[in-house]
């Protein structure tokens, strides 16, 4: 299945992960908001979370790359939302498989 994000077209979930995680080490540190030209993929790339409502918000005004507090060679992805609040977001769970509620109920037992 094709995912388009920033207007270009990637032919696997791999694809998308294997650019995102390219992305994400060239951009450690760095704040980007939309005059970046690789916002709009991230962007893209974060309405394909599971709880993308829930972590999307009122929107996306910034994107934080900071080295994670638990694993430190780690880059942690933080969405600055227009309303003002921060949200931690995975990039890997973006391209998780879709669950549904039987699936998850199969998990637990």
């Amino acid at each position: 299945m094709p995912y388009t994000l920033n207007n270009k077209v990637y032919s696997s979930k791999m694809a998308v992960k294997k650019r995102a995680q390219a992305l994400i080490s060239a951009m450690r540190n760095q704040i980007i908001d939309e005059t970046h030209p690789e916002f709009k993929f991230f962007v893209d790339l974060f309405g394909f979370h599971a709880d993308a409502v829930h972590k999307i918000g009122t929107g996306v005004e910034r994107i934080h790359f900071r080295p994670c507090s638990k694993y430190p060679t780690n880059t942690t992805i933080y969405i600055l939302r227009t309303d003002g609040t921060e949200m931690v977001i995975s990039y890997i769970m973006c391209m998780a498989p879709a669950t549904n509620a039987k699936a998850e109920l199969t998990a637990c037992m």
